[in-house]
């Protein structure tokens, strides 16, 4: 297909282009006027690695990266968790369930009215202690642990719901901060409160496991502390030195904030991939339908589907185009046929076939004119 022929197509089917993709968009448009909007805080932790093992090898010693990375992955590892997240998801719920009233810095309404209705007020009266927010947690762990419990199976096991660990760790992202000491860790929530709360309680079991894992490595070593003086196969004061360092470097640099903006929405993207989705199909059937039409679109197929040669055509004279001489024009192309008949055939009769694609067009018209012409010769 030609330029000029596509040109021609897409006039033809000009309200097909324009009309699809716009449906498209609005109808994508309408159905996205709901979306849910999301919020993603962030908060950012100081682990110092990089600068105690900097500390340790020295300026001139070579720093081993690979112990470092080792590192690193050991603390996503610890964030991600499913233990650490589960004392998450049980610590966010006790926090949900001792509150009296709504409070938008904790949970938003949606949040606590779907709360409410999942569990009810008889169980929560058994789990919660106003007083104590760690006994509230230890009661829902006791209550979890019972067989059949309402708790494990409406909210701690049901991944759509901000309390179940598998579904905190899908919403999370733990990334290191280029080749720094930093980790970043994002959280996205349909509750800009949850959102905020939730990455607070990982900063907050994710150090005291941390601390505990590392406490626990530096322990024999300890014990063991007043060998050092006296045995050269001792414990070395530096290694000593350092997993007390890493036990306790940990914090919270950056801590998450209520995010007051949600993520920025994909509708609009999701309307113009539609418009050109549409766009595209609407030029592609223009072709299609052009390419696999079987009429008879110009002269050379008419010779090549009826075996005849093509000897001429009168133009569509228009009323509004006066100033033409059309009578000369009707005339010459007369002659041209006539000439081109007499060219291929020495023969006295001839065999002249008149058609056009669509009725009224002038097929007895020109057949008059023929003939009077040829009546001349």
């Amino acid at each position: 297909m030609t330029i000029p022929q596509l040109i021609r197509q897409i006039k033809n089917h000009w309200l097909l282009i324009i009309t699809l993709p716009s449906l498209i968009a609005g109808f994508i448009f309408f159905l996205t006027r709901n979306e849910i909007c999301e919020y993603n805080p962030n908060a950012v932790i100081y682990t110092g690695l990089t600068s105690v093992r900097t500390l340790e090898s020295g300026q001139n010693d070579q720093i081993d990266y690979f112990t470092i990375n080792n590192s690193f992955d050991n603390i996503l590892t610890i964030v991600k968790s499913r233990s650490t997240l589960e004392e998450v998801g049980i610590r966010l719920l006790a926090a949900h369930l001792m509150l009296r009233q709504p409070n938008p810095a904790v949970a938003n309404n949606h949040t606590i009215k779907h709360l409410q209705t999942v569990l009810p007020e008889s169980v929560r009266n058994q789990i919660v202690n106003f007083s104590s927010p760690e006994r509230t947690v230890e009661n829902i762990c006791r209550y979890s642990e019972m067989p059949g419990n309402i708790i494990s199976e409406k909210l701690l096991n049901v991944n759509d719901e901000p309390y179940n660990a598998k579904g905190i760790r899908a919403k999370l992202t733990a990334i290191r901060e280029g080749t720094s000491d930093m980790v970043r860790l994002n959280y996205l929530s349909t509750d800009p409160a949850v959102a905020k709360q939730t990455l607070e309680l990982i900063n907050l079991v994710f150090r005291r496991r941390y601390q505990e894992l590392k406490m626990s490595e530096t322990r024999t070593d300890i014990e063991n502390l007043h060998e050092l003086n006296n045995s050269k196969n001792g414990v070395s004061a530096k290694n000593l030195f350092q997993n007390w360092i890493n036990s306790t470097s940990v914090q919270v640099l950056d801590a998450p904030k209520l995010a007051d903006q949600p993520e920025s929405s994909n509708r609009i993207l999701l309307t113009v991939i539609g418009f050109t989705v549409g766009f595209i199909f609407s030029i592609g059937f223009s072709i299609g339908k052009t390419y696999f039409n079987k009429r008879i679109k110009n002269p050379k197929r008419a010779e090549h589907l009826t075996g005849l040669r093509f000897t001429g055509a009168l133009p569509h004279f228009k009323d509004d185009l006066k100033q033409f001489p059309w009578g000369a024009i009707e005339h010459q192309t007369i002659n041209q046929c006539i000439s081109k008949l007499k060219k291929w055939s020495n023969q006295q009769t001839h065999l002249v076939v008149i058609a056009s694609s669509r009725e009224g067009e002038g097929k007895s018209f020109f057949t008059k004119k023929l003939v009077r012409q040829l009546s001349n010769v």
